[in-house]
């Protein structure tokens, strides 16, 4: 499986665990996963830079969200280009963060798109 695509999915389960508030203390979160603690570090850090606004409740010993999100990923069909959609969806949505990818190479109208908004 892609790399990128295995990310994403671990992403989707961290998230699924928080809103579930089922994470435990990094240790536990970590073999929930199947991941090293190292991992788990590193991963919360990429959802940090995608603006998730994760944190640790030390008396809970869980991660939570700071205020309420949501992470979408999906594979989208535009004609536009990518800097178009960057304007667009910052232009729509405050505190959002997008990524797009053209797929496959040389494509330039189909973008996988991954997003976390407020």
């Amino acid at each position: 499986m892609n790399i990128m695509l295995k990310q994403i999915e671990l992403i989707e389960r961290i998230d699924q665990l928080i809103r579930l508030n089922a994470t435990g203390s990094p240790m536990e979160l970590a073999a929930k996963l199947g991941i090293s603690k190292t991992k788990l570090y590193r991963t919360l850090c990429v959802m940090k830079e995608l603006n998730a606004p994760v944190e640790f409740d030390t008396s809970s010993q869980q991660y939570y969200y700071a205020e309420s999100v949501k992470f979408t990923c999906g594979f989208h069909s535009n004609k536009r280009s990518v800097n178009q959609l960057y304007t667009m969806v910052e232009n729509r949505y405050k505190k959002t963060f997008n990524f797009f990818y053209p797929v496959p190479k040389n494509d330039t109208h189909n973008y996988y798109h991954c997003t976390w908004s407020t």
